[in-house]
């Protein structure tokens, strides 16, 4: 129900949903000041609240209207069915062509147009046998052209909207590029098409059914136009990719019926769509006041005005009705404008001029430049008067809204200044700024992650709490020098506590709260960003490393030198993340990406939020899917386990061949190989070692496997069986003297080894420590051998040309960082 009508910046609705029901009760207000595509109406209906919906954007009210209201399907299906009788035929016939194989009339299904020229048809023929498809290279033949020709000799008689793309005042729309009306959008055909069409829904729809049906038309409109491009992997569909009109000098013209059937009952299904709603949604009062809404416990009201506006006429009905200025609002869910990110108005403005052909457009877009909220210079709207006036519409909400009672903002913009505007504005309208939080896509890219605050492919959710008291009381303008103090040190946490290179987006969202906590207010106007300060100090306490997430390779941030750092977490943050993702698991017979992610969240809250990327790649490495879209343990990973105790049997048995004490570690000790406990393999019941501190001494108790003479330590092996590679090798570096250390893993666990050397915590210890690679198969080939040495044992480590021995393991990462490096440039 959320998906038929393209709309921008729409929020999960299921997050949505969650935030609704911690933070209000049922029967409470529900307020959106900027509500969009109606996310917050929907799911505030759904959880039994009562809900006000305002929006500048006539479009937005119509779409919440659409949704929630009832309609008899079966009378959309008698208009639809009533207009498909008076338009499929004339409008296909603009598409005609002729079957490149059976020589039949069909229609074509989009043409290819190059710097407005068509240049090739593309079409699926329902009568041939072998079903012929043109998905690329079919020419036009002369009939084809002809009907082309034709078309643009014709006058179109049916009306169709020809408004300009320039405000009153003759500025032109900062979306606009190189067409100025609406009309010059389309190819002639097309615009001919969608005229009649429009034509014969406005005179055959019912007054019930005509509402739903125009917007049914609006959700195809865009896809008719030329700001399609052509899409190599989707050969018959495109999509408005960009926020602009903007007609690439290559464009997909698709058949008009096509798109308006697949809109009410195809791909884009409202049909479904509107199914779904009423199954889904209670029956909902359309409260037109302020009065009925209060009355009705399952209400909407809908306010198709500037927020600024409706919520002061609010209050002026809510004193008549009451008696008294009294908050009457319990939460408040938006999603403010993000300055200049989205033009809401200008981009509507094709649907605006389709849907309502009596709007006056000059009074229409004269409203925009007075209310609308955006960062605009065609607007007249610098910085400073964006600013001025989202602060004048959070002081309004703040009125209404009850005192104790929680705002939620979701925000979605790279840059510092404006997310201090957002905050700085509610917290001088009255709001106490309690918390951050990163909310990941149910999708999300890798590519996302990498890139600045704000980029992600999810949003950040401010919370504020309305003030009982001045909420500005202590607060104070931070000072630029104090400011780089903050982002440095908060920056040298983050990434302690990380313990591994970290992107960008984690850090600043870590840094807003902490900027909160220490009582400094966010300047309006900062001299610099974050990101700036942080490049500052490259080459200081940080540098700039490559690092790959999923199939995508970007920079993260990391200490220059460790030993600046107080405390560091010794084990990376994805060695955690995976051993919480295998203990789930493990736990479990089958489990959901969501439940996995639910309990890795769980455990890793605000700056160790870990990627929702991150977590699907250790799925892929150690689970497979089920015919259900379930996760499961692979069977090999099952069997790991015994893989393990059988690995330090055979090392406790070669020990002793070469006349080694041996000791296996405490956490290994109860394992069963060969029916035999493992701990029944130690040479000592205690281990007993020279030169070592106590602290040492309990550290090297917990090595999996220790080859010792004369209470001297020669060997010591790791058996790879858990993920925790790093703290296994930090554990060996304690020993006070040089020791030969081994790493036993299976051959499959190359690319494990790989991930973990692109950690320069983990490759600096590894290649200064001298590591060396053993793999399982070496080792049972060992075992079976007769007069083996110690250098028998030293070579099988890296022989056979395999991708991880001691040499190879240095070239290989050296080679990988360099495509690393020229895969992010």
């Amino acid at each position: 129900m959320y998906n038929w009508h393209k709309f921008w910046t729409r929020k999960p609705h299921n997050v949505v949903r969650e935030y609704i029901e911690r933070y209000s009760k049922p029967g409470d207000i529900v307020l959106d000041p900027f509500a969009g595509s109606g996310v917050t109406i929907m799911e505030g209906i759904k959880a039994g609240r009562k809900v006000i919906g305002i929006d500048i954007l006539p479009i937005a009210i119509d779409l919440w209207k659409a949704t929630i209201e009832r309609i008899d399907i079966a009378l959309l299906d008698r208009d639809f069915s009533a207009i498909e009788k008076k338009a499929k035929s004339k409008i296909l016939r603009l598409y005609e062509t002729t079957c490149r194989s059976c020589r039949r009339a069909i229609s074509i299904t989009c043409t290819i147009w190059e710097n407005d020229k068509a240049k090739e048809i593309r079409y699926k023929c329902p009568y041939c046998d072998c079903g012929d498809v043109k998905e690329s290279g079919c020419r036009l033949s002369s009939r084809d052209r002809q009907i082309i020709n034709a078309i643009e000799k014709r006058k179109i008689k049916e009306w169709y909207p020809k408004n300009t793309f320039y405000y009153p005042d003759g500025t032109p729309f900062m979306t606009e590029q190189g067409y100025d009306s609406v009309d010059k959008l389309f190819t002639k055909r097309n615009l001919y098409a969608l005229a009649i069409l429009y034509y014969t829904i406005n005179s055959t729809c019912s007054s019930s059914t005509l509402p739903f049906m125009k917007l049914v038309f609006s959700s195809m409109v865009h896809l008719s136009s030329k700001m399609c491009p052509v899409r190599p992997s989707r050969p018959f569909s495109s999509l408005w990719s960009l926020l602009s009109f903007w007609v690439p000098p290559v464009n997909m013209e698709s058949n008009v019926w096509d798109k308006f059937y697949n809109a009410y009952i195809g791909h884009q299904d409202f049909r479904t769509g509107k199914i779904d709603a009423q199954d889904t949604l209670p029956d909902a009062t359309y409260a037109r006041s302020l009065r009925v809404l209060g009355k009705k416990r399952k209400s909407y009201l809908p306010i198709c005005k500037p927020a600024l506006a409706a919520l002061r006429d609010l209050q002026k009905e809510n004193l008549r009705l009451t008696g008294e200025e009294k908050p009457f609002v319990d939460y408040v869910f938006t999603d403010p404008p993000y300055a200049g990110s989205v033009q809401f108005g200008e981009s509507s403005y094709l649907w605006t001029a389709w849907l309502y052909p009596n709007l006056d457009a000059k009074s229409y877009l004269a409203g925009l430049v007075d209310n609308e909220i955006v960062l605009s210079d065609q607007q007249k709207k610098p910085f400073e008067r964006y600013y001025s006036m989202l602060h004048a519409t959070f002081k309004e909400v703040a009125k209404v809204l009850k005192p104790g009672g929680y705002m939620h903002l979701t925000f979605h913009n790279p840059t510092t200044k404006i997310r201090n505007a957002t905050i700085r504005a509610a917290m001088y309208a009255g709001f106490v700024y309690e918390k951050i939080v990163y909310q990941p896509p149910p999708r999300s890219s890798a590519s996302a992650l990498l890139r600045p605050f704000g980029s992600a492919d999810g949003d950040f959710y401010f919370r504020f709490r309305k003030a009982e008291t001045d909420p500005l009381s202590g607060m104070k303008e931070i000072e630029a020098d104090i400011f780089e103090k903050i982002v440095v040190e908060t920056t040298i946490q983050v990434l302690a506590e990380r313990g591994e290179p970290t992107p960008y987006t984690h850090i600043i969202n870590y840094i807003d709260p902490v900027l909160a906590k220490h009582g400094y207010f966010l300047q309006l106007d900062p001299e610099k960003d974050v990101d700036d300060i942080l490049r500052d100090h490259i080459g200081q306490e940080f540098q700039l490393l490559n690092q790959r997430i999923g199939d995508v390779s970007g920079k993260a941030w990391w200490f220059k030198d460790i030993n600046i750092v107080y405390r560091l977490e010794q084990t990376p943050l994805t060695e955690r993340i995976e051993e919480t993702v295998i203990r789930v698991l493990q736990g479990n017979y089958e489990v959901s990406f969501t439940d996995v992610l639910s309990k890795v969240y769980t455990e890793f809250p605000n700056a160790l939020t870990p990627d929702a990327t991150n977590v699907n790649d250790i799925l892929q490495e150690y689970a497979e899917r089920t015919s259900a879209g379930m996760w499961r343990l692979r069977q090999i990973e099952c069997e790991r386990r015994s893989h393990h105790s059988e690995m330090i049997y055979y090392l406790a048995q070669l020990a002793r061949q070469f006349g080694h004490n041996v000791h296996i570690g405490k956490k290994e000790q109860s394992e069963v190989y060969m029916m035999k406990e493992l701990g029944s393999l130690n040479s000592e019941y205690d281990l007993s070692l020279a030169d070592f501190e106590p602290d040492q001494h309990k550290t090297a108790e917990q090595i999996d496997v220790i080859w010792y003479k004369d209470n001297k330590i020669d060997y010591i092996f790791e058996v790879e069986n858990t993920t925790m590679l790093t703290e296994a090798i930090i554990r060996a570096s304690r020993i006070p003297y040089p020791v030969k250390k081994f790493i036993l893993l299976p051959l499959e666990r190359n690319r494990l080894l790989h991930r973990k050397m692109q950690s320069p915590l983990f490759s600096e210890i590894f290649q200064r420590e001298d590591w060396q690679i053993l793999y399982y198969e070496d080792v049972r080939q060992l075992q079976n051998r007769k007069g083996l040495s110690l250098q028998d044992l030293e070579s099988a480590a890296g022989i056979k040309g395999l991708e991880f021995g001691k040499k190879n393991t240095r070239k290989r990462v050296a080679r990988n960082t360099n495509q690393t490096a020229m895969d992010f440039d």
